[in-house]
């Protein structure tokens, strides 16, 4: 992971990490005002070495379809969109976890 400052003031930050296998990228930003000065691609660069020194040869990232600045930062930088695959998710909740759990922790 890695943050980004100018002064004492925070800029920009990734949180990365990896599954020992394949690395992905969380939660990037930037500040508005401290876009296109290349911070961006200075977090990731970082991220990327870490991730290389840790053997890992493939990393994702999920970026909403209507970021529009977000997916042509990425496209910018070399990265491709993936479509052969689905995105699922699950809301855990009181009401719906009992479709997994076969027993009560007691």
């Amino acid at each position: 992971s890695v943050v980004a400052v100018c002064g004492e003031k925070v800029v920009g930050a990734i949180l990365c990490g990896s599954d020992g296998r394949q690395g992905c990228l969380y939660h990037v930003c930037v500040a508005k005002k401290f876009r296109r000065r290349g911070i961006g691609r200075q977090m990731v660069g970082y991220c990327m070495n870490a991730l290389r020194r840790e053997r890992i040869n493939r990393v994702t990232l999920i970026a909403f379809t209507k970021n529009d600045v977000g997916n042509a930062f990425w496209k910018q930088i070399g990265w491709t969109v993936r479509t052969d695959l689905n995105y699922y998710q699950f809301v855990l909740n009181e009401e719906n976890i009992t479709r997994f759990v076969e027993y009560q922790e007691e």
